[in-house]
């Protein structure tokens, strides 16, 4: 099994594959955390361990098991 040396090359590393865009090492480099995307829109943590469109159903079923409901 062989791979690409350089995998944030621009024409066939990593950033291309999921941007499908030129990238510039440079450019990233220079506008590194400016603004800072962690403090701006801040982050998010999963609450739950799945796929957070199920979190409803999830706290629906743990609602209805404090109430005694036993499927």
């Amino acid at each position: 099994m062989t791979a690409y040396d350089d995998v944030l090359s621009p024409l066939t590393g990593w950033f291309q594959i999921f941007n499908r865009q030129h990238f510039s090492v440079t450019a990233f480099l220079d506008n590194w955390l400016e603004p800072a995307q962690i403090l701006s829109p801040g982050l998010w943590f999963k609450k739950y361990p799945f796929c957070s469109t199920s979190n409803a159903g999830y706290d629906l079923g743990e609602k209805a098991y404090q109430f005694g409901i036993r499927g």
